[in-house]
């Protein structure tokens, strides 16, 4: 037999330490810092190891339940006035009341220390990176500008969970461990310098990831993020700038049948992530299978990954009979409605391979829209919301109502983002966002505050760091 090339070995074991190594990536609070050594001095000195590590933390997105691939969909569709919740599990029970308490257990693995463990991998592969002498430059740009990114997107939803967080740019273990809370405008700040970096190192297209699939993140991802953080700070004509340069890319186009629009092939994907196959069916993603009902009632089954919610008579009740999102993206069991824009799982298999999308053109058309209206440019928002208009088939707002109001060309809009973006984590997001919260959920929540808009930071976490004090109001 030949031996192996003494490089291949070199490789191969390498990427069997990667493994052990993200595997065994402990909680935000408890990073130790001998495991940095073996990412920054081992990892990153093959291009094979480097871009397996940063692979890595994409799967690790895509866990059962995983913080951003159903659990940010389900808590905050609750949280807000998109879904109801039918569930004897406590954590549904306090989400959809908006009565969390700090000590909720899964408010604190999942929406506080997993998005931190993301953030850390990502700052272990930027430390690599950048004091890496053995990679070519092209490889080091790309890999960084996906760390970078990784790192702000995960930030990006920590502020909007609990407003004032701590932003994390080491791994050293003492940095970490006694980070201080920074203002939300701090933080949106460094996400804005991290997504203006990342855009300058990515590249345009998808050739670098086989297949093309879009299942890393591109310069476009980072533009689309970059709208998203704009029209979130009210910087209009910046978020109109990052939307118009995702919509004029001819590589993204409008999927002109809503039955097509959650497949891997969709070209409306800018963003998208794989099934988890250690957990399911390689065709089935997370969102079909905590969406679709299957039982009667929905919540029959204990546990968070199953079918615990349904679709709010209030998001339902409104749409058009005529629009097609209602036909294709609202599935009925029994009278209940849930989100169909996923429509395989293990008991249910309808269409082809799905993947889940966390961005796609679509988002970027209405945040357009928006940043033209609330600039006074009505006439192109508009035609941006037209364009989804149509794809729906309910009347065009040019023919129908060409001379509206800018407070009712708003409301026009918000209200499009509610039936085009439901069960994709907007809706919660969006009521904050715009102050109405208030007058939407309080007489929707029997025991709604004003300031349940934020989240409780985790009492463990303040336990262990008294620098995260003062805990946010109203709890």
């Amino acid at each position: 037999m030949k031996k192996k090339p003494l490089r291949t070995k070199k490789v191969a074991f390498l990427l069997i330490q990667l493994c052990f190594f993200l595997i065994s990536c402990e909680d935000f609070l408890d990073i130790e810092a001998p495991r940095n050594e073996l990412t920054n001095e081992s990892v990153f000195e093959l291009e094979e190891a480097a871009d397996a590590s940063v692979n890595g933390i994409y799967s690790s997105l895509r866990g059962s339940f995983s913080f951003i691939n159903a659990a940010h969909n389900v808590y905050s569709g609750i949280l807000s006035d998109e879904m109801q919740s039918f569930s004897t599990l406590e954590d549904f029970i306090q989400f959809s009341s908006n009565q969390i308490e700090p000590f909720e257990p899964n408010l604190l693995q999942i929406l506080w220390r997993s998005p931190y463990r993301t953030i850390n991998s990502a700052n272990n592969a930027i430390e690599g990176l950048e004091t890496s002498t053995e990679l070519s430059q092209r490889l080091k740009d790309r890999l960084l500008g996906e760390a970078l990114f990784l790192r702000a997107f995960m930030h990006f939803y920590l502020v909007n969970y609990f407003g004032n967080i701590p932003y994390i740019e080491s791994t050293d273990f003492n940095t970490t461990t006694n980070a201080s809370r920074q203002s939300a405008d701090e933080v949106y700040s460094k996400i804005i310098d991290d997504l203006e970096r990342s855009r300058t190192l990515l590249p345009q297209d998808f050739s670098f990831v086989e297949g093309n699939e879009r299942i890393r993140v591109n310069r476009d991802a980072a533009s689309c993020l970059l709208a998203r953080v704009y029209l979130y700070t009210n910087d209009w004509a910046r978020a109109i700038e990052a939307s118009s340069q995702v919509i004029e890319n001819p590589l993204y186009v409008i999927e002109e049948n809503p039955e097509h629009v959650f497949l891997a092939s969709s070209p409306e994907a800018i963003w998208q992530l794989q099934p988890d196959i250690r957990v399911r069916n390689f065709n089935d993603t997370n969102l079909g299978t905590v969406f679709i009902i299957q039982h009667f009632p929905p919540g029959t089954i204990s546990s968070n990954s199953a079918p615990q919610v349904s679709l709010s008579n209030s998001l339902v009740n409104v749409f058009d009979t005529a629009d097609l999102r209602l036909a294709s993206w609202v599935g009925d069991f029994s009278g209940f409605k849930y989100c169909f824009k996923y429509q395989n799982n293990a008991g249910h298999a309808r269409r082809d391979q799905e993947y889940t999308v966390l961005m796609r053109l679509a988002e970027l058309y209405l945040i357009r829209a928006e940043a033209l209206a609330q600039e006074g440019s009505f006439s192109r928002a508009i035609n941006d919301l037209d364009v989804i208009r149509k794809r729906a088939r309910v009347p065009l707002l040019s023919e129908t109502n060409p001379s509206i109001s800018q407070m009712d060309l708003l409301e026009t809009i918000y209200r499009e983002r509610e039936f085009e973006l439901f069960g994709e984590g907007h809706r919660w997001f969006d009521l904050k966002r715009t102050n109405r919260a208030d007058a939407v959920l309080a007489p929707l929540k029997e025991d709604w505050q004003s300031t349940d808009v934020l989240l409780p930071i985790p009492e463990d976490e303040l336990l262990t760091n008294p620098n995260l004090a003062p805990q946010n109001q109203g709890y």
